[in-house]
């Protein structure tokens, strides 16, 4: 998928009424790239971090891509931002859920660190969403994009998730 087709569906993502609201948080994963503050140039507040380099090769962390990084998006409008401020790292997740799986997946990431993803709570609760961006390893100018979501998720994101992954959508492939 190209830039264009990329920002379109951060666009629509950004303006589902179901993405951040009382009762759903979105939560932006980043996994393998080094993130600048993210959470003091968006709306957003970092919940966990975490290294694939073990704490005695620590001086690797300046040039491995092994950081991963959860992060609360308060404010659905800056999606886009957001992910354009993280996408150096080879993939970005964004998810959206029940408010009351946070701290289960806070907790989950705390204990099971950076082998795992915060996924592994969060599709087990039937209203997720999940969409995954994996840049192509080079230049950052396409990237493969794919999305889910459980049997209860609010419809605006379940438009969304399907479109990303019908062939015959509006987004190519």
């Amino acid at each position: 998928m190209k830039r264009r087709q990329l920002d379109e569906i951060l666009a629509r993502l950004a303006g589902a009424t179901s993405l951040v609201t009382s009762e759903r948080v979105c939560l932006g994963y980043t996994a393998g790239g080094n993130v600048p503050d993210v959470d003091r140039a968006v709306s957003c507040e970092l919940r966990w971090r975490g290294s694939a380099v073990p704490w005695w090769l620590a001086p690797l962390r300046l040039i491995a891509a092994g950081n991963r990084t959860l992060f609360e998006v308060t404010d659905a409008q800056e999606l886009p931002t957001f992910v354009g401020a993280t996408d150096s790292c080879f993939t970005v997740e964004v998810y959206s859920c029940p408010r009351p799986l946070l701290p289960a997946v806070v907790q989950h990431m705390r204990q099971a660190g950076v082998v795992s993803s915060p996924g592994e709570v969060i599709d087990q609760d039937s209203a997720y969403f999940e969409l995954e961006i994996n840049c192509d390893g080079g230049p950052h100018d396409s990237w493969a994009v794919s999305a889910r979501c459980g049997s209860n998720c609010p419809e605006d994101l379940a438009v969304i998730a399907r479109a990303v992954d019908d062939d015959d959508g509006p987004y190519e492939h």
